[in-house]
Order: C-alpha cells, then structure tokens, then sequence
C-alpha cells in the first residue's frame, strides 16, 4: 500500500511497473489454466469457515474389547441365575471413565473468563 501510495504521489513508474507485473502474473496464469486451484468442497469449506465457538476437544479412539466381552458373558450368566439385571459394554464404558476422572481430577474442568 506504502508503495501505490508513493507511486501515485510522487514517480508513477512504479506503479507502472507493478501493474505490469501484476498484470503478467495474472495472464499467465490463465495461460496455463490454473485458475481454480481448489475444488467445490474445499471452496465451500474455505466459504464457510468461521472461528471456533466451543471449547471441546472430542476425541474417538478404538478399543479392543474381546476380553471384557468374554468376561461379560460370565458375569451375566452368574447375575442372570440371580435376577439382576445384565452389565453392558455402556456400564464397563462409564465405569473407566470415572475411574480415569477421579485418578486425574486435573485434566477436566471448566475455563470461564472474566468470571
């Protein structure tokens, strides 16, 4: 911007010679024909960009679960032959998420600013 505004003022030979370059650059772009170097999604994509508005991280990750699968069916045989009701993948799941909670308190929690 210095530069244009320099060139307007002052010696318009630089703008002359920026313009021509300017110009170059362009033409032979189209020249080659790469014009539209990114496709329709990653445009909307760009398009539809904004900044973030949440703080979660989300993370997913597989977990082999062939054993506890085996010892579930165990266990359910032992509580069917009582009348309780059968643990599930979903209870093993919430249980190591309190476990993991409780052993690392620090790693969770709330930031809130200005409060």
């Amino acid at each position: 911007m210095t530069v244009m505004i320099y060139s307007w003022l002052y010696d318009t030979r630089l703008l002359y010679i920026w313009l021509t370059l300017f110009a170059l650059y362009h033409l032979m772009g189209m020249l080659q024909g790469h014009n539209n170097l990114n496709g329709i999604r990653k445009t909307i994509r760009i398009g539809s960009w904004d900044v973030p508005r949440e703080p979660n991280v989300y993370l997913r990750q597989e977990v082999d679960v062939t054993d506890v699968e085996t010892r579930l069916s165990k266990l359910n045989k032992d509580r069917e032959s009582k009348g309780k009701r059968p643990v599930t993948l979903t209870h093993i799941c919430l249980k190591a998420l309190g476990v993991g909670m409780k052993a690392k308190p620090e790693d969770f929690g709330k930031i809130v600013w200005g409060k």
